[in-house]
């Protein structure tokens, strides 16, 4: 009901101007676009903490799997040193989005990255 009424608020010609997302359009028309900045800057929060709680997720995943031997060099996933985080398990996921950012070919690096998932 409230994507419904979202959409309905919503003008094609306001979505091909661009702007950030469908509550921005709404809330530019119920307050005169006075809380647009601040709408943002909690949606761009809300995105960060939903990227860094996947990123230390993903990485208490590999020290887990390092703890239950499953990953080749266990002894170094499994470790928590230092300060008692998963430190290789978040060098991991570093390393592999790096790589994916670092060597696609010249060319349209979507279609890359769409091709090897």
């Amino acid at each position: 009901m409230i994507l419904a009424r979202y959409s309905s608020e919503t003008s094609s010609a306001r979505v091909r101007k661009g702007y950030v997302s469908l509550s921005c359009n709404v809330m530019a028309r119920v307050t005169d676009g006075r809380y647009l900045q601040l709408l943002s800057l909690m949606i761009a929060l809300s995105t960060l903490g939903n990227t860094l709680a996947a990123l230390f997720t993903h990485g208490r995943l590999i020290q887990e799997l390092g703890r239950e031997g499953v990953l080749p060099w266990s002894s170094f996933f499994a470790s928590d040193w230092p300060f008692n985080t998963p430190m290789a398990g978040l060098f991991a996921q570093w390393a592999i989005s790096s790589a994916y950012i670092l060597l696609p070919p010249p060319g349209d690096a979507y279609l890359f990255v769409l091709n090897r998932t």
